[in-house]
């Protein structure tokens, strides 16, 4: 994994950072691999898979109190391959007054890479970081 790619003051002072991650899920015995990143109102982040990376952030907000995501927004954008086939919208700002989550299930192979982008609402992008995604079947 490489080092934090941003850390800094967003809205009301709030302390961002987000990690570049990677996402994959291997399966023998389902055609369905399935992947996943959310992002959460509380300021937590979760990758999901069944070989993601072993020690990615699990915050999007240093030391998180409350729910700092009613200030922000969330924004994934498919910079490359396969993007999610479940989940939020892509390729738009959305509300962090809620959780966020996108996946890419199914299949018997896809792999792709994902920009995730933070930012206060109406703003700048304060933090963002690559997610690269890697499903796999091998029956």
């Amino acid at each position: 994994m490489s080092g934090v790619l941003a850390a800094v003051a967003g809205a009301d002072g709030i302390q961002t950072a987000l990690n570049a991650a990677q996402i994959s899920d291997t399966e023998a015995t389902s055609p369905n691999p399935s992947s996943s990143v959310s992002i959460n109102r509380d300021g937590t982040v979760l990758f999901t898979g069944n070989s993601s990376d072993s020690d990615p952030i699990n915050e999007w907000v240093i030391n998180p109190v409350g729910n700092p995501g009613d200030n922000f927004e969330v924004h994934l954008a498919v910079t490359s391959g396969s993007g999610p086939n479940a989940g939020d919208s892509t390729a738009t700002w959305l509300a962090l007054t809620s959780n966020r989550s996108w996946t890419r299930t199914g299949g018997a192979s896809a792999s792709g890479t994902w920009t995730i982008s933070i930012r206060p609402v109406g703003g700048s992008t304060v933090v963002s970081a690559l997610i690269t995604m890697t499903n796999t079947y091998i029956p």
